[in-house]
């Protein structure tokens, strides 16, 4: 057997699988959209810096930042308006500790 003849007996098997997964996948994904219908807000926090970022000494750390601004900036507007993430910002050790711990829910 040849491997064009191997991969013409495997594909049809790969692709049943693939088709089952997908299959599977799409429906899981309509159970949790009909369980997210029955959800509301209950709640909103006020806005508060989140945990920062912190890379390894020698690392370039004004690449990795621009990169991760860069990655904020490319979700859409509705997205990053859901998630609450806007941009990223630089804020220095000092400045961040003095800010208040959020309230406990």
């Amino acid at each position: 057997m040849d491997q064009a003849d191997m991969f013409r007996r495997i594909t049809p098997c790969v692709w049943l699988n693939a088709c089952n997964f997908l299959e599977g996948l799409a429906s899981e994904h309509d159970a949790l959209m009909r369980q997210a219908a029955g959800l509301e807000i209950c709640a909103i926090t006020p806005a508060t810096p989140t945990l920062p970022y912190i890379t390894a000494l020698g690392q370039n750390a004004a690449a990795l930042r621009e990169a991760l601004r860069q990655a904020i900036l490319s979700i859409g507007l509705k997205d990053r308006q859901t998630l609450q993430i806007f941009d990223l910002v630089e804020i220095n050790a000092e400045a961040y500790l003095q800010l208040p711990l959020p309230p406990t829910p």
